[in-house]
């Protein structure tokens, strides 16, 4: 019994009455009363009292000696209210000395203030112990992870600091390169032109015998010298002069006073009860449009979309789902976008070396030819879909179909030659293109013109320098080059209009008023044997000068001015109206670059050039969306 000495064990549950029968083995239910003795000194009762839940017990032992405590758990198991504290689970305890063994008890500092966990502690001379207190640097600053080092001699230690350029300065990736003498080992650098006086680009240039080409020499006298206004004054004669009488200018009327309050009808009533009055000057007519679209009550359509690979026209059209197709005069090739049943992704997809398909696309009875490039899949429930995209026939001539070579003209030559020039490869094999010149041409001096890149990127870079545009062929392997204007805009009533759009026949979906600076003077110059020119809008003061335009290519007086025309007709107010209308009969598809006269919102007949053009078709719906420019 050595190893419960002093231990209570009960086996019986608490009755209730508060006794304690010690020895007893029978029947905890019968247990007979006993009393128990407790001979012994007690100290101090220093300690802490546990209130818990009481069960019988039975203590079978010899007691020895009463040395040691005896931890006694008590329950009356009757609630004689709060008289009896030691029944109250959380009554205040008096404070005992042995402080720590009170649970919840505040206890007192002590020495050892390191025993309490979040007390500032107090600074000691082992100064790296506090885990985060500020330490003294130390000699070897390098121990203090984040400390600035000191900078050492071999600074490019230091992966952050300003290092000291060397002698040998091709290390630094970007330092300023010392020009050497091989100028073209420098990607970008300008070279220097050979043995012609081209280096410096606005050297003064020599005196040659040819002054009397410029448009811009001294005129020859006339008759008529009482034009000028600071001619040489006579006295007057004597008498009285009466100043003459001049009529007031006749103000230009919007109609015939012969026959006021007639209405002239010029078309067939459509039914709708709309009148439209346009204001004609007396004696003036609209010029007539090649193609007039009239305003009809209904129009009826039948669209039809038909894809075929370029290789096989006979056989079934592709099953395409919808095709979207753009073109505008910033672009030289159409872009297109269209989306197939699955069933028909071998016949589009590109070659394994990136090769290009070509499809044949009829958009009701008119044919384009384009390049499938890319290939994607879509999941459209219930089925999977094939989406392509890619680009027109003349995407061949670009990257990354067509290589880059350096372009030069070693002799003089037009720059329709040079635009045919760069269609060839390998010594002059032609690329089997073929060009639709639109220009007014000009002659090119040898050695000045020099280019690096695809042939469609040299081609545009020719047409650019005189304000001009490349447009593909839809089928064909030709390239109409055009002018962004077909005339300056203070000419355009001398334009005839390709069509004529009635009210019904389209919609003005968005329209956009863009305020530039009204120039009206712009001056135009070459740079190496160019051409010099200064321009002014015809009928005005010429005051507000644009800034200076230069390109290479301007080599004649045709060059400058026709880059001269397209600078001054891009300025005042521009406006841009967004057209919708069906593919008809009549139109077909509108390119950039055809004339159009429209009447917009404001009744106000409007004669714009074709900007853009983009083909939506989501069967059974075909549409065009017109981009129009014109000025107000």
């Amino acid at each position: 019994m050595a190893d419960i000495d002093g231990k209570l064990l009960f086996t019986a549950p608490a009755d209730g009455s508060g006794r304690l029968v010690f020895g007893y083995e029978g029947d905890s239910s019968a247990a007979p009363g006993a009393e128990l003795g407790v001979d012994g000194d007690f100290p101090e009762m220093d300690g802490v009292t546990t209130l818990v839940i009481a069960y019988d017990m039975a203590v079978d032992g010899d007691f020895p000696a009463m040395e040691g405590d005896v931890g006694l758990q008590y329950d009356s198991g009757v609630f004689r209210g709060t008289r009896v504290g030691l029944e109250f689970s959380w009554q205040e305890a008096v404070p005992a000395e042995a402080r720590l063994a009170t649970a919840w008890q505040v206890s007192e500092a002590y020495a050892a203030r390191l025993a309490t966990s979040w007390r500032e502690a107090i600074p000691l001379a082992a100064r790296l112990d506090a885990a985060w207190q500020e330490t003294e640097r130390l000699q070897a600053r390098l121990a203090t992870a984040w400390q600035n080092a000191v900078p050492l001699s071999t600074r490019l230690a230091s992966a952050w600091q300003e290092t000291i350029r060397l002698e040998s300065r091709l290390a630094t990736d970007w330092q300023e390169a010392v020009p050497v003498s091989t100028r073209l080992a420098t990607a970008w650098q300008e070279t220097l032109r050979l043995s012609a006086l081209m280096d410096a680009k606005w050297q003064e240039a020599i005196p040659i015998r040819t002054e009397l080409r410029t448009s811009f020499g001294d005129g020859q006298l006339v008759a008529r010298r009482l034009d000028t206004r600071w001619q040489e004054a006579t006295w007057p004669r004597s008498g009285v002069s009466l100043p003459p009488v001049i009529a007031p200018p006749e103000k230009e009327l919007c109609y015939d006073p012969a026959t006021v309050a007639r209405l002239v009808f010029s078309e067939a009533r459509d039914g709708t009860g709309k009148l439209v009055f346009v204001c004609l000057q007396k004696g003036t007519e609209l010029p007539p449009a090649l193609v007039v679209v009239p305003s009809l009550r209904t129009y009826i359509m039948f669209n039809e979309i038909e894809v075929r690979r370029a290789d096989s026209l006979s056989g079934d059209p592709l099953p395409c789902q919808g095709i979207n197709m753009q073109l505008d005069r910033g672009s030289w090739t159409w872009t297109f976008s269209a989306e197939f049943h699955h069933s028909v992704g071998d016949a589009v997809t590109p070659g394994a070396n990136g090769e290009p398909v070509e499809l044949d696309v009829r958009v009701n009875g008119t044919h384009f030819r384009l390049q499938s490039e890319k290939k994607g899949w879509r999941n459209a429930f219930p089925e999977r879909v094939v989406k392509i995209s890619g680009r027109g026939k003349s995407a061949l001539l670009a990257a990354p179909h067509a290589p880059e070579t350096t372009y030069a003209n070693a002799m003089a030559a037009s720059a329709q030659q040079l635009m045919l020039d760069a269609l060839t490869i390998n010594n002059g094999a032609s690329l089997g293109w073929q060009l639709d010149w639109q220009l007014t041409d000009w002659i090119v001096p040898a050695g000045v013109w020099m280019h690096q890149g695809t042939s469609m990127s040299a081609v545009a870079e020719i047409a650019s320098a005189v304000g001009g545009y490349i447009q593909p062929h839809n089928t064909e392997k030709m390239l109409r080059v055009l002018p962004t204007w077909p005339k300056a805009w203070w000419d355009w009533d001398q334009l005839t209009p390709d069509f004529e759009l009635q009210p019904g026949a389209f919609e003005v979906v968005d329209s956009e008023w863009n305020y530039k600076p009204a120039y009206n003077r712009v001056f135009v110059s070459g740079e190496n044997q160019g051409h010099f020119g200064d321009y002014s809008i015809r009928g005005t003061a010429g005051d507000l000068l644009k800034p200076m335009v230069t390109h290479p290519l301007l080599t004649s007086i045709d060059a400058v001015m026709q880059r001269a025309s397209h600078e001054l007709s891009d300025t005042g107010m521009l406006i841009t109206d967004q057209l919708t209308m069906p593919v008809l009969p009549q139109t077909g598809l509108i390119v950039p670059g055809k004339v159009l006269r429209y009447l917009d919102d404001n009744n106000v007949w409007r004669l714009g050039i074709v900007d853009s053009v983009n083909l939506q078709s989501q069967f059974p719906v075909l549409t065009q969306a017109l981009g129009v420019r014109s000025h107000a």
